[in-house]
């Protein structure tokens, strides 16, 4: 009787293990991005149009590593740098005319076999193009 307990413990541990690894590669591969990233500042003239784009690729991005389970904790980095582009997103929105200069910070991680490059903050708009010259950005342009 104690043979058979031990032995269904042992197999109990193998079970709990084998469904725990897709949890604990996820896990490992989101320390080594948080320990690899290269996150730069980068500045961009962009459109109401040309930052919608910039943010559906970002969650596009975001759908692609979810499918993932090696991925799909990174995937939650890159929708909070998403929904950090608010400010601006509303901004453009209201005002779909102009182009501004907008400093974002931009996360790079590389591995074996991937390269994710994505929004990672909040980001600011510096300048305004308006009636044919830049503007230091204020909140009533």
């Amino acid at each position: 009787m104690k043979k058979i307990g031990i032995f269904l413990i042992g197999v109990i541990i193998l079970i709990v293990t084998v469904i725990s690894i897709p949890t604990l590669r996820a896990q490992m591969k989101l320390n080594a991005f948080e320990d690899e990233k290269q996150v730069s500042n980068e500045t961009k003239v962009v459109t109401f149009h040309e930052f919608w784009d910039l943010y559906y690729t970002q969650t596009e991005l975001a759908q692609e590593l979810e499918a993932t389970t090696k991925y799909s904790l990174i995937a939650e980095k890159v929708r909070d740098g998403n929904d950090k582009t608010s400010t601006i997103s509303q901004y453009l929105h209201e005002h779909q005319d102009l182009k501004v200069k907008v400093e974002i910070p931009i996360t790079t991680y590389k591995d074996d076999n991937k390269t994710i490059t994505f929004i990672s903050g909040e980001g600011e708009i510096l300048e305004v193009y308006k009636d044919g010259q830049w503007k230091e950005f204020d909140e009533e342009i």
